[in-house]
C-alpha cells in the first residue's frame, strides 16, 4: 500500500467544468480572448492544452505570463467554490482512504484556498497536505519538494489526475499515477501519457490504491 496519494483537484476530485466555462467567458470579455460556447468547450476538452490555446486565439507564450489573469481566475473561482459539486463518487472515496490511515495530499495549479474551502465544508478536514503549483507545467517541480520534504521515495507514493500533464509530470519525477477518464482530457489523450494505471470509475481507486504494491 502506498503512503502518499497526491490528487489533482479540478476534474479529479471537484466537478468544476461548468465553473471554468463560466468564469473564462466572464474573462473573455474583459481580456479580449475569444468567448466560447457550451458546443466549443466541449470540443476543446478533445484538444491538446497548446491546442485549447490555438482554438481560442490566446497566443501560448503570453498566456503563460499573465499571472494577473491566473490570480484573477482563482479570485473569481472562490465566489463559485460552494456551488462547485464532487465528481460523482469521490466524496465517498476521499473519506474512505482517510479512514484507512493513508496520507491523502492535493497538488493543483488551482489555488490551495480554493481546495480547501471546497472540501472543509463537505466533511474532508484532514488532507495531509495541499499545495499549489506554479504555472500550468510546474507540477513535476512542486511534487518533488513534496517527496523530499516528507523524505519519501518515489515508489512510496502514486498520483492521481485527469490532464495529460498530470501524468507527464508525475513521469518526470519517477512515481506512479492513476489517470482517471471522467475529467478533462479524453481517454485517448490520457492514453497517450501512458499512465502506470487508468480507470473510468472513481471507486477503482479503492481496489488500486489499497491493493497495488509500490
Amino acid at each position: 500500500m502506498y503512503k502518499h496519494v497526491i490528487f489533482d483537484f479540478d476534474g479529479t476530485i471537484a466537478d468544476s467544468a461548468a465553473a471554468v466555462f463560466t468564469i473564462y467567458n466572464e474573462m473573455a470579455a474583459q481580456y479580449r480572448f475569444k468567448p466560447v460556447t457550451e458546443e466549443e468547450y466541449k470540443k476543446l476538452s478533445q484538444l491538446s492544452l497548446q491546442e485549447r490555446f490555438k482554438a481560442l486565439d490566446v497566443p501560448f507564450y503570453r498566456f503563460m505570463l499573465f499571472r494577473k489573469i491566473s490570480k484573477e481566475f482563482k479570485r473569481k473561482y472562490n465566489e463559485h467554490v460552494a456551488s462547485i459539486p464532487f465528481c460523482d463518487g469521490m466524496q465517498d472515496v476521499l473519506s474512505h482512504l482517510l479512514q484507512s490511515g493513508i496520507k491523502l495530499s492535493v497538488i493543483t495549479s488551482n489555488a490551495a484556498n480554493n481546495v480547501a474551502d471546497f472540501l472543509q465544508p463537505r466533511g474532508i478536514h484532514t488532507l495531509h497536505d495541499i499545495r499549489s503549483s506554479s504555472g500550468l507545467f510546474g507540477k513535476h517541480k512542486t511534487i518533488q519538494t513534496y517527496l523530499k520534504q516528507n523524505r519519501l521515495r518515489p515508489d512510496d507514493v502514486i498520483y492521481v489526475g485527469d490532464e495529460l500533464r498530470d501524468i507527464v509530470a508525475s513521469h518526470k519525477c519517477g512515481i506512479k499515477v492513476i489517470g482517471v477518464t471522467w475529467g478533462l482530457d479524453p481517454k485517448e489523450l490520457l492514453e497517450s501519457g501512458k499512465p502506470s494505471f487508468l480507470i473510468d470509475q472513481p471507486q477503482e481507486l479503492l481496489r488500486l490504491i489499497e491493493s497495488t504494491s509500490p
